[in-house]
Order: structure tokens, then sequence, then C-alpha cells
């Protein structure tokens, strides 16, 4: 069996077209290996990959020699020590296509190194950027935010990585192309939309909201949900809960042009928000004012005391300056 039609076997288990037998063989076969803790090793990693081949031949010694009595003679033996030669590279290379296929970390890692070119952009307090994608579509980045993205997209997707951060996007439509946004976390995948991802470190939750047109928004176990327009999902990062719901496309990125509107809003993403436009770290100890949810619109155009002043007449608070800290106190 040649390299190629190792690879159409592993692709058919992969696909479940295999018969009833052969799967379960294969699966065996998988099973046999075990699991790392650490998970799937690097194949750049000599150490790791002469682990690797080192476990497989001394599997193939063992097949060879776990039955003497049915070896009739010398010849056969080396007739399959032979054998064993020769799949020894044919399935270690099927073994590195499979630990590529089976982990998405290690698949995402291979399109990354084929980018020749990577642009990194990076925002601070009250900065948004508007930015022409190399296929025309238009990205705006919010305040403290990092992503990456190709001088030049390949033939066959088009992938930026928002490293940290809220990004909205206008996607050109490509229908030979996916368009695809990975967060540390979530990858939102799409032909031709305009939506919304919000993944800052400090907040519990990821964020996707569609303005128009379809995304498919997966995680490392899979798809998680197709959302449309006027539909949005958290996803709790601590536990991978998703939470859906449709929402009010009136308010998805008025951050754009320098308005937030908060609703229901935690008070760290009040605290966040104010970071993003004022440069401003925002505390409280009092548990009170932390389990608050908080409605209102922050302005850039609104000075950092009137915006005080209207966030502590929500629940009827003070706030002091401590250094470089405001905190919020009954």
């Amino acid at each position: 069996m040649d390299k190629k039609q190792f690879k159409a076997l592993i692709e058919a288990f992969h696909e479940n077209k295999l018969s009833t037998e052969d799967q379960a063989f294969m699966q065996r076969w998988y099973d046999s290996f075990g699991d790392d803790k650490q998970g799937v090793p690097s194949l750049d990693d000599e150490t790791a990959k002469q682990r690797i081949e080192q476990e497989l031949d001394e599997r193939i010694r063992t097949s060879l020699w776990e039955d003497p009595l049915k070896r009739k003679t010398r010849s056969f033996i080396k007739w399959q020590m032979a054998a064993a030669v020769l799949a020894f590279g044919v399935v270690g290379t099927m073994i590195a296509w499979w630990f590529i296929m089976k982990s998405p970390n290690a698949a995402k890692s291979v399109k990354s190194e084929a980018v020749v070119a990577m642009r990194e952009i990076h925002t601070g307090t009250r900065q948004v950027k508007k930015l022409t994608l190399p296929d025309g579509s238009t990205m705006y980045v919010n305040a403290h935010s990092s992503v990456r993205i190709p001088e030049k997209f390949s033939k066959l997707d088009r992938q930026i990585f928002l490293d940290e951060g809220e990004a909205f996007f206008e996607v050109a439509k490509d229908e030979k192309r996916p368009f695809v946004v990975h967060t540390k976390t979530l990858q939102v995948q799409v032909l031709g939309t305009s939506f919304n991802v919000s993944a800052y470190s400090q907040l519990p939750n990821i964020s996707v909201a569609v303005q128009d047109g379809r995304v498919r928004v997966s995680d490392d176990r899979g798809p998680l949900r197709e959302l449309s327009k006027n539909e949005r999902i958290h996803y709790r990062k601590k536990d991978r809960a998703v939470d859906y719901a449709t929402f009010n496309i009136r308010y998805l990125n008025t951050w754009i042009k320098g308005r937030l509107y908060l609703e229901r809003a935690s008070f760290e993403e009040l605290a966040l928000a104010m970071h993003n436009l004022y440069g401003i770290t925002l505390k409280s100890r009092d548990v009170r004012t932390l389990n608050y949810q908080y409605n209102l619109m922050i302005r850039t155009d609104r000075s950092l005391e009137k915006t005080m002043e209207l966030i502590c007449s929500i629940h009827q608070n003070q706030y002091r300056r401590e250094g470089d800290d405001l905190v919020i106190y009954p």
C-alpha cells in the first residue's frame, strides 16, 4: 500500500466511510497510541519525531514477533521485516498527516506558516483604526486591540488573527475563499457578511454578532452555531457555555464612531469601556457595586468627569482618585 492509498484510507476513516469492520480496526490502531496529556507534539520537534518513530518501530517489531508458532521459515520472517521497513516510512507519513488532521491547532499552525509576511496592528486608548484588507474587505479595530493580517491572502482562504480586543468586519464576497477570523479560542468563518467579534482577555466571554449575512462559529471541538442577521452569541471561556440571543442591530458597531452603548453591562464591561475610551482603571471594593448592571451610553466627546458623574448617578454611588485609578464606592 503506497502513501496515496494510506492517505485515502485515513480520509475515509475520518469521514466514517469505511465498513464497520474496517472502521473498528482503524480505531483500534489509532487508539493503541494512547492519549498524550500535553497534546500532539509538534512534528517540527526532532526529539518528538524520533520518539514517534521509535514507538512505531517497537509496535511493528512486536507485531512481527508476538506469535512465533505461526512463522514457517526464516525467509518468511525476512520478508516480513522487509515489508515492515517499507511500512515504517509509509505509516510514519500517515501518522504525521493524521496528527495534522486530528489537531485543529496544528492545522492552523500549518496554514499560518504558509503566510510569507504578516502586518501587526495595535491600538491604544481611544484609538479606532479603519483598515482595507488585501481582498478589499474593510476592518475596524477597536481600542486596546491587536490583530495580525497577511500582506496577501492565499488562494484557498482569507485568514485574520484577532489576538486581543474587538473588531468589526465588512467582508467582500468571495465564494471560493472563506473569510476566517481566529481568536485564541474561537474561529468565525464567512463568505461575505458584516459582523463584530469581541475577544478581550479581561472579559469572561467572547462575543460574536452579525449585522448582515451569515457566519459559522466554532471552537477547538467543532462548530457551535451558525448566526444570521441580528443574532449573536456569548461564549463563556471558563466552561465553554454558549448563550444565544437576538440583539438591536442599531447599537452593534457604534464604537466605530466614538459611542458605546452598554445594556445590562457588568462592572467588568463598564471598566473595559472606560479603559478603552479614557485610559483609566475603574475599580470598586464594594460587593454590591461589583454586582450591579449598567445601562448607559458613553461618548468620546464627553469629559471623564461628566462620564463618571453619569455612572455614579445610576446606583447613587460616588468616586475618588487613588493614584491612576478611579474607585467607585457607596
